[in-house]
C-alpha cells in the first residue's frame, strides 16, 4: 500500500521496455521489507528510529537517443533539479514510438508516453514531504487480421480503428522519524480512461511504528476508494475497502518474521449495495544460514480486479459491461523458496507458489450486441468474461546464475505455470536464457526468451493450441568515454510469427541502436 518510488534507479529496467509493450509479467517470489530498515546490532534493535535518506551527489542526467527499423524512435532522460540538502526535483521521461507494426502498418503502430515528476522537500532532519506525479499513455491500434486484403481502409476509418489508454497517477506523502517511533499519512490517487471505459482509485494511507526490543510494531489502516464508468452505457461500478493491518516484525541476526493480523471490509456498488468483511492472515518467515536463505509465507483474503491493471496484460479488448467487476476471495497464497550461493561464482533459486482462488476475470472473444459502428468490420476483438468457480493455480520456478570470470557469466530462468483450468494466453512454460561478455569498454548480452505450450481462443470461442512464442535477441554496448556510450539491439533475430495474443503479432525482426550522453 505504501510503496516508494524511486526515480533515480528507473533506468535499469529500459531493457525491458525496449523489447515489447506487450510482455507478460512473471509470477516471482518477493519477500516484502518494511520502508524504514532499522538498524541492527547484534542483540537488539536500535530504538532510536533514523532518516536516511539522502541526494545522490554523484547522480548523473543522461540523454539516450534510440531508433530503428519499424519507424521506431526512442528517448529517454532525467533532468533534475537539487538545492541544498532540503529540496530536490527529480523528472524522468521516457517515449517510445513506433509508426507501424507486423500488419496493418497504417494502424497497428504503437506508441508509449512516461511522464514522471518527484518532488521531495526535507522540512527538517526528521520530517519530509514527498509528491509523485506520473502520466502514461500507450496508443495502438486493433488490427487482429491474417491478411491485410480482408478491409479496405479509408482515412476516415483508420482514424477511427485506433485506441489510446491514458493514466494519470500521483500521490503525496509525509513522513517523520521521531526518537521513539516513525508515522506517515499519504493520499494516492488513479485516474484511466480508455475509449469505452472511465477509472478513477483513490486510497488514503497512514501508519505508525515503534520499534520494541528485537520487534517492530506497525499499524497501517488505508481505505481505498474505486469507480469504474461505462462511458457509451453510463453506468458504473463501486468499490470501497477499509484495511485495518496490526503487523509484528521481528528481525535476530539471521532469522526474519512478519506477522499480520489485518480486517478487511469490502462493498460493492452496482445497482443494490453489498457488503462483506474478512479477518486475513499473513504470516513471512526468512532464515539464513551460511550461504543458504529460506523464505515461507501464507496469506489470504479478499480482493478485486481493476480494469487498468488487466489492460496491461492485455491491451486489445473492448469491454462493454463493467458488471463483470465483483468480489473476489484468495482462499490461500503460499510461496516457498530456497536461495544458495556457492563458491560466489555460482547463484542457485528454487520457489514455489500455490494459490488458491473464487473469482477472476479471464478473456473471450466479443460477442455482444452493443460494438460501435465505427469498429462493426472483420475486426477481432477481445472481452472480459466473469470466473465465479475455484481453482488452484501452481508455479514452479528455477534460477541459476554462474559467473565463468570476470569477463563471462550465464544465467537460466525456468518457470511452470499448473493450472486446474485451460488459462488463455498463459504459457505453461517460460525459459530465459542470457550469456553476458564484459571487456573494458564493451559489453555484449545474447539470449533467448521461450514462451511455450500457450492456448488461444478461436472465432468459436474454443481452445486451440498457439504457435511457440521465441525470441533470440542481441543487446550491445561501447563506452567511447565516461559521458558517452553506443547501443546496438537486435530482438526476433529468427524473424518468427510471434503472438503472445492471437492475430495480435508481435515485430518481427527489429533493429534499435543509439547513443546515450551523460552530463556530470
Amino acid at each position: 500500500n505504501n510503496i516508494s518510488i524511486i526515480l533515480p534507479k528507473v533506468d535499469k529496467s529500459i531493457n525491458k521496455i525496449l523489447l515489447e509493450n506487450k510482455n507478460i509479467d512473471k509470477k516471482q517470489f518477493s519477500y516484502d521489507t518494511i520502508n524504514y530498515q532499522v538498524p541492527i546490532d547484534n542483540k537488539k534493535i536500535d530504538k532510536t528510529l533514523r532518516d536516511l535518506t539522502s541526494y545522490f551527489d554523484n547522480k548523473n542526467i543522461f540523454i539516450d537517443l534510440k531508433t530503428g527499423n519499424y519507424s521506431s524512435y526512442f528517448l529517454h532522460s532525467n533532468p533534475y533539479l537539487k538545492s541544498g540538502n532540503n529540496f530536490v526535483i527529480y523528472s524522468d521521461i521516457l517515449l517510445d514510438f513506433r509508426s507501424k507494426g507486423q500488419k496493418l502498418s497504417t494502424i497497428s503502430g504503437e506508441s508509449t508516453s512516461d511522464l514522471n515528476l518527484l518532488v521531495d522537500y526535507k522540512l527538517n532532519s526528521k520530517s519530509k514531504i514527498t509528491t509523485h506525479l506520473n502520466y502514461n499513455s500507450f496508443k495502438s491500434g486493433y488490427y487482429g487480421f491474417t491478411d491485410e486484403n480482408d478491409i479496405v481502409l479509408s482515412d476516415n476509418l483508420t482514424k477511427k480503428l485506433k485506441f489510446t489508454n491514458n493514466l494519470f497517477y500521483y500521490k503525496v506523502n509525509f513522513e517523520s522519524v521521531e526518537n521513539k517511533f516513525f508515522y506517515n499519512f499519504s493520499y494516492s490517487g488513479k485516474s484511466f480512461q480508455n475509449n469505452s471505459n472511465y477509472e478513477l482509485f483513490q486510497n488514503f494511507y497512514s501508519s505508525l511504528s515503534l520499534p520494541i526490543s528485537n520487534f517492530f510494531l506497525s499499524f497501517k489502516p488505508s481505505y481505498h476508494f474505486y469507480n469504474l464508468e461505462n462511458i457509451s452505457l453510463n453506468n458504473n461500478v463501486l468499490f470501497r475497502e477499509l484495511s485495518i493491518p496490526l503487523v509484528l516484525d521481528y528481525y535476530g541476526n539471521n532469522f526474519n518474521l512478519r506477522i499480520n493480523a489485518m480486517y478487511q471490509s469490502l462493498s460493492r456498488d452496482f445497482k443494490n449495495k453489498q457488503t462483506i468483511s474478512s479477518f486475513s492472515p499473513e504470516i513471512k518467515i526468512k532464515y539464513n544460514v551460511d550461504n543458504v536463505t529460506f523464505k515461507l509465507s501464507y496469506s489470504n483474503g479478499l480482493f478485486y480486479d481493476k480494469l487498468s491493471s488487466f489492460l496491461n496484460l492485455m491491451p486489445f479488448i473492448y469491454e462493454p459491461n463493467i458488471s463483470q467487476f465483483d468480489f473476489n476471495e484468495q482462499l490461500y497464497n503460499i510461496n516457498a523458496g530456497v536461495d544458495l550461493t556457492l563458491d560466489n561464482s555460482v547463484k542457485v533459486s528454487f520457489n514455489f507458489n500455490s494459490v488458491n482462488l473464487i473469482g477472476g476475470l479471464d478473456y473471450a472473444i466479443y460477442e455482444g450486441e452493443n460494438l460501435p459502428t465505427s469498429l462493426k468490420t472483420p475486426l477481432f476483438l477481445y472481452t472480459i468474461k466473469r470466473k465465479n468457480f475455484e481453482e488452484t493455480i501452481n508455479a514452479y520456478s528455477f534460477s541459476l546464475t554462474k559467473k565463468f570470470s570476470n569477463s563471462i557469466s550465464s544465467s537460466i530462468d525456468f518457470l511452470y505455470n499448473q493450472y486446474d483450468f485451460q488459462e488463455v494466453f498463459l504459457p505453461l512454460y517460460y525459459i530465459d536464457l542470457e550469456t553476458s561478455y564484459s571487456q573494458n569498454k564493451f559489453h555484449l548480452t545474447v539470449g533467448t526468451k521461450l514462451e511455450l505450450e500457450t492456448y488461444g481462443l478461436n472465432y468459436q470461442n474454443e481452445f486451440f493450441k498457439m504457435n511457440s512464442y521465441i525470441d533470440i535477441y542481441l543487446e550491445s554496448l561501447y563506452n567511447i568515454s565516461d559521458r558517452l556510450e553506443l547501443s546496438f539491439n537486435l530482438n526476433n533475430i529468427l524473424n518468427r510469427y510471434n503472438e503472445r495474443f492471437f492475430m495480435y503479432p508481435d515485430l518481427g525482426i527489429n533493429v534499435m541502436g543509439g547513443v546515450k550522453w551523460y552530463f556530470k
